[in-house]
């Protein structure tokens, strides 16, 4: 049929790490970069991990410790054979060696490093 398309399944969000494969983000930062959201794990029913939430900030301040927020961006990523996903782009304790070294991959080629 004419001007029909396959819809897209949900991208699954994880870390570079996560991926266990060469990965690569897009390059254009501010089209397919999110700026910093705020998720939480939440647990569901019968599922034996926590499945990580986008929440608004102002919801998740009022009711949730802060310990149990976390906060990226998201960028679209992809692995070898077109398989999309979305990565975890740390936006927070950029002091800490882990979050660094994560950023540092994340822009490879110097980037805009740390701009929304």
């Amino acid at each position: 049929m004419a001007n029909v398309e396959t819809l897209l399944d949900a991208l699954p969000v994880h870390t570079i790490a996560q991926a266990k494969d060469f990965v690569r983000l897009h390059p254009e930062e501010d089209k397919y970069w999110s700026s910093e959201l705020c998720f939480v794990n939440v647990p569901i029913k019968g599922s034996k991990r926590d499945t990580l939430h986008l929440i608004e900030e102002e919801l998740a301040m009022r009711f949730l410790p802060s310990a149990r927020i976390q906060r990226f961006r998201l960028a679209l990523a992809t692995k070898p054979y077109d398989v999309f996903f979305l990565c975890q782009v740390p936006s927070q304790n950029l002091d800490n060696a882990y979050n660094a070294s994560n950023l540092k991959v994340c822009y490879p080629f110097g980037g805009k490093h740390g701009s929304h």
